[in-house]
């Protein structure tokens, strides 16, 4: 492209104009290719000879065969290796028309929630865990909540001193008497979950599961929502209650946990239960008059 014209040398403004293209197409024109027989500016030669899609899509079938779990990135890396040039684009585009690639995240179904713990039924899943609080005489004092995961409804709070196994059991067989009265009555697949404190891993715990015919389900670990239901309690707890003031000792700490108990069933709403109270969730599952049974 020439600037000189019959009546002498034209601006780089006025040819563009002639022409009708921007100054930028004008200067990029006039550069040279980035390499000699490159074609397009910046496109490097093409390296090794060019593979047919049929080609192609035989040696992608190899590799996978031989590594079926490998992703679009690991075949198209292993072809190169192997002399087979091709763009990671077209080992992905291949891949998927082959159905050898994960659906997008909008297409493929929802696993199960991982970690739910809450039931819609009661008498299905209860949970049981331990917190401590310290008291001015009696030092160290541990709680130890078994809730309903259907209902809410705390089954019992157990406030010792002692953090031994047959002190944090007594709570979960003390609500199995109270609820069913003997193992005949307990029904079946009744689940305990907990954590995986030596309390519930021990001896103890396995003997008392099997006299009772519960299933015990550990809280996967490194995930605090495997026991929600029995952590959100115990936060619940912390926050209304053991939070509010210092402890005298382990005979204050458990007048105040009765009053409270008493509270949590009957008078505050639980978002969870749709602003129901735990008591009445409980009768509204188990069918139970609450006029009666008061």
């Amino acid at each position: 492209m020439s600037l000189t014209t019959s009546r002498g040398d034209a601006t780089v403004r006025q040819l563009c104009e002639a022409f009708g293209i921007s100054r930028q197409a004008y200067y990029t024109a006039r550069k040279a290719p980035s390499e000699p027989g490159s074609g397009r500016r910046g496109r490097p030669e093409r390296r090794g000879p060019w593979v047919s899609d049929a080609t192609l899509v035989e040696k992608i079938r190899q590799v996978v065969a031989a590594f079926p779990a490998w992703g679009v990135r690991k075949v198209w890396a292993h072809l190169r290796r192997l002399g087979t040039i091709v763009s990671r684009k077209r080992v992905w585009k291949r891949m998927r028309a082959l159905g050898l690639c994960l659906a997008p995240i909008s297409e493929r179904a929802l696993p199960p929630r991982r970690g739910q713990v809450a039931v819609p039924e009661s008498n299905r899943r209860w949970a049981t865990d331990l917190t401590t609080v310290w008291t001015a005489e009696d030092g160290t004092v541990a709680l130890v909540p078994v809730i309903d995961c259907g209902d809410r409804v705390v089954l019992d709070l157990a406030v010792t001193k002692s953090q031994d196994a047959p002190a944090v059991l007594a709570p979960v067989e003390r609500s199995l008497v109270e609820v069913f009265g003997s193992p005949a009555a307990v029904p079946e697949g009744l689940e305990l979950r907990s954590d995986h404190g030596p309390q519930y891993t021990g001896a103890d715990c396995e003997a008392l599961c099997a006299a009772w015919h519960l299933e015990h389900t550990f809280a996967p670990v490194g995930r605090p929502t495997g026991n929600a239901v029995a952590e959100r309690l115990i936060q619940t707890l912390k926050v209304e209650l053991l939070w509010t003031r210092d402890w005298k000792s382990v005979a204050e700490l458990r007048e105040a946990v009765t009053e409270w108990l008493y509270i949590y069933h009957h008078v505050r709403p639980h978002q969870a239960l749709g602003w129901k109270t735990p008591a009445e969730k409980r009768a509204e599952n188990l069918g139970i008059d609450l006029n009666q049974a008061a």
